[in-house]
């Protein structure tokens, strides 16, 4: 069986949400990845595919996207984590690795904090640093945490092909591998009757009273974090001198990587070299073939 055939899905209960994970096996060490805001666990199938043979690699749909639960609340960095927390001893994954991306990121830090001893190492992609400044910076809220009503969000589409057309012509999403792009017009999204198309998370995401109270930060939280950590950002990064270097200077076995030429959406746009910095950080391999 290929990879892909082999995948599971599995469902854990946490504080009244029911959670969804996707397992795709391996005899490896357990790998958990999670993925940021507006995307789901099916956006790491390309890391994935690559990762299958040296991990049980385990992507996680965080609420409100993906096959879990979109409750009315419960979107806040700290909800997250305990989310987090939860799927994972529920699964009974025992002592794991983390890659996590953006916000998802986030929650992965506070989480890594609380369960050190249960994290053998930690890959931050492009992290949220900290909230809720994070939503002033992406425009969701204005300096003075209102929101703005210039800003709309939307999630879904006419067709497919509607769908196709407008992350082909976006600039973060344009730079996507073909298979990256195929992956989420699959299995990211939902074709109705109609031939209209969803994306597969919910707009209950945007909590507006969770993301003004959502305070959090990894640079306080980082003494914390006592596995060997890489803290892995576009050299075009605007937070990258203030916020991510800091950051990896912090941990107390961090390591940073600043790659050119990429966006914040780094391992669907890279994800064989996403895929050899797994391997070479948390089994020190260089490579492993398959890339």
């Amino acid at each position: 069986m290929t990879p892909d055939e082999q995948r599971t899905s599995r469902y854990v209960t946490v504080d009244g949400a029911r959670l969804h994970a996707l397992d795709w096996g391996g005899d490896g060490p357990p790998l958990v990845l999670v993925h940021g805001g507006r995307r789901t666990s099916r956006s790491w199938n390309a890391v994935a595919r690559r990762l299958h043979d040296d991990f049980r690699v385990i992507a996680l749909d965080t609420r409100g996207h993906g096959a879990s639960d979109a409750p009315d609340s419960g979107y806040g960095t700290h909800q997250r984590a305990r989310d987090m927390a939860g799927v994972i001893e529920g699964l009974g994954l025992g002592p794991h690795y983390v890659m996590a991306h953006s916000i998802g990121g986030a929650s992965s830090g506070l989480y890594a904090a609380d369960y050190a001893d249960q994290v053998l190492g930690m890959i931050f992609i492009e992290p949220v640093p900290e909230g809720p400044m994070h939503w002033v910076r992406v425009g969701v809220l204005d300096e003075d945490m209102n929101v703005r009503e210039e800003r709309s969000r939307r999630n879904s589409w006419s067709s497919l092909d509607d769908l196709r057309g407008r992350l082909e012509n976006n600039a973060m999403t344009r730079v996507w591998t073909s298979e990256v792009l195929d992956d989420v017009l699959r299995e990211e999204t939902i074709v109705h009757p109609d031939g209209h198309v969803e994306a597969m998370w919910s707009l209950k995401f945007y909590n507006i009273d969770e993301m003004r109270a959502d305070k959090f930060s990894l640079i306080q939280e980082a003494p914390h974090m006592t596995m060997p950590t890489m803290v892995m950002a576009a050299a075009e990064n605007a937070l990258l001198e203030s916020h991510l270097k800091p950051l990896a200077e912090a941990l107390p076995h961090g390591e940073m990587v600043v790659l050119n030429g990429v966006g914040h959406t780094i391992y669907m746009e890279v994800p064989e070299l996403v895929a050899h910095y797994a391997r070479r950080f948390f089994l020190n391999r260089e490579t492993l073939g398959g890339d």
